[in-house]
């Protein structure tokens, strides 16, 4: 509930949220995943004490994990049980900063036929 009259929806979502920034806070208003007062908004509304601020965040996009061909140091391995000496420097899984040339993508080229998460 907004407590404060007379402030920017924008404005109010980024103090609210400080996670987020004021440009994310108007691209949630335009992409409609903001309301006020269950009413589509826009992002300059100037909003009213009592006013009710629902945000609904969209999904993370889908991360594309590829397998790539990436020397693996086995110790052992089983049909249930894979043990990896992994290098240090070498990211566990994609990230920002680390896309690629990780330790889940060498896993993914060294065992293809590996189950997704939800098999």
């Amino acid at each position: 509930m907004v407590e404060k009259p007379g402030v920017r929806l924008d404005r109010y979502v980024a103090e609210k949220y400080p996670e987020l920034s004021r440009t994310q806070a108007q691209k949630l208003v335009a992409d409609g995943y903001i309301t006020v007062n269950d009413h589509v908004a826009k992002a300059g509304l100037k909003l009213h004490v009592g006013d009710r601020v629902n945000i609904t965040l969209p999904p993370p996009p889908p991360s594309p994990l590829s397998p790539e061909a990436i020397p693996l140091n086995i110790i052992y391995e089983d049909n249930d049980l894979l043990v990896i000496d992994k290098p240090a420097g070498l990211a566990i899984h994609p990230a920002p900063g680390h896309p690629s040339h990780t330790l889940v993508n060498a896993i993914l080229s060294y065992l293809p036929n590996l189950p997704d998460i939800d098999d």
